[in-house]
């Protein structure tokens, strides 16, 4: 089942169950699998848009907070392949890498960020779209993670989508914020974050 539409099974099976919690300074953030599966298949309608599809890469700049999770779920669902990167990055690092990944949208950054990219901001205004589920597709990779660059230039590589769970799929995209898992929560917060900015995806079936 592609990762997209595992959460709108979960969703339609059990929408009002804890999905996603996120503890920061400004107060407690907690989704329903029914809100953040309707926030993520209008994100989606959002960047399809905007001209993201099926195959292509979508540099995610997001800091640790339920952004993050809706917008790789939102790429999933088109059947587009999340490219996440730390938004602390600095400039010339993160252009580095948007340029070898060449993606159809970067997440997170103020638009004209990089010419010849599309950039939209964080906070997308979605509430136009629909928030029905999209007919599945599955991304050709799970995601593209960026390297570090300690043979010279940054570089991004991409694995093929595996039979896993979104949970770990999950994971692996979120490590760019550093996640840890207890029982059945994914937690993550940035390195340097406080103990507060805390953010938890909440599903043992995931």
């Amino acid at each position: 089942m592609p990762y997209g539409s595992v959460l709108t099974t979960l969703a339609a099976a059990d929408p009002e169950r804890v999905a996603l919690v996120c503890d920061g300074p400004g107060g407690s953030v907690q989704l329903t699998r029914g809100e953040l599966e309707a926030w993520a298949n209008r994100l989606a309608r959002a960047y399809a848009e905007l001209g993201l599809s099926s195959g292509d890469f979508a540099t995610i700049a997001l800091p640790n907070g339920p952004e993050f999770f809706a917008a790789c779920l939102a790429i999933w669902k088109l059947g587009a392949v999340p490219n996440p990167v730390s938004h602390r990055l600095p400039p010339p690092e993160r252009a580095a890498i948007i340029e070898r990944a060449n993606p159809a949208l970067v997440i997170g950054l103020a638009q004209g960020s990089y010419a010849g990219c599309r950039c939209i901001p964080a906070h997308l205004a979605v509430d136009a779209y629909a928030p029905e589920p999209l007919e599945p597709r599955t991304s050709p990779h799970e995601r593209a993670m960026a390297s570090g660059g300690s043979t010279g230039l940054l570089n991004s590589s991409w694995r093929p989508t595996p039979p896993s769970t979104m949970r770990s799929a999950l994971r692996r995209c979120s490590r760019a914020v550093t996640p840890y898992w207890c029982r059945d929560r994914c937690i993550t917060a940035p390195p340097s974050a406080p103990p507060s900015a805390v953010c938890s995806v909440v599903a043992a079936s995931w």
